[in-house]
């Protein structure tokens, strides 16, 4: 059942994340913390990474129903990123929201 799905072969997309995991270390230890804020480089490139993965589930050929699952969690993910709910629903007219470091506990000033 899974041969038909799988080829359990290594392909360059699996060094390509073999990879990324070291590189995430060394990112958390020796990036600079302005990465790290609200809209900074690296929430960008989380988002631009998403982007692309809505993009290739939407475009898939094959398995159409999964895509288009996977799909739908991925928006669900890009309007988590970007606070969706919390600025359209939860937001205190006059109030702005504090927006630092990632390791900050964002809170109401």
């Amino acid at each position: 059942m899974l041969h038909n799905r799988f080829d359990f072969c290594t392909y360059l997309s699996t060094w390509f994340v073999v990879a990324v995991i070291p590189l995430s270390v060394l990112v958390i230890m020796y990036a600079p913390d302005s990465w790290g804020y609200e809209n900074g480089i690296l929430e960008n490139l989380q988002m631009i990474l998403l982007m692309l993965c809505l993009i290739f589930c939407v475009t898939a050929k094959a398995d159409k129903p999964l895509y288009l699952f996977c799909a739908t969690v991925v928006l669900f993910l890009m309007l988590r990123e970007v606070n969706c709910g919390r600025v359209l629903f939860w937001s205190r007219p006059g109030e702005v929201f504090h927006c630092g470091p990632a390791g900050d506990y964002l809170k109401w000033k």
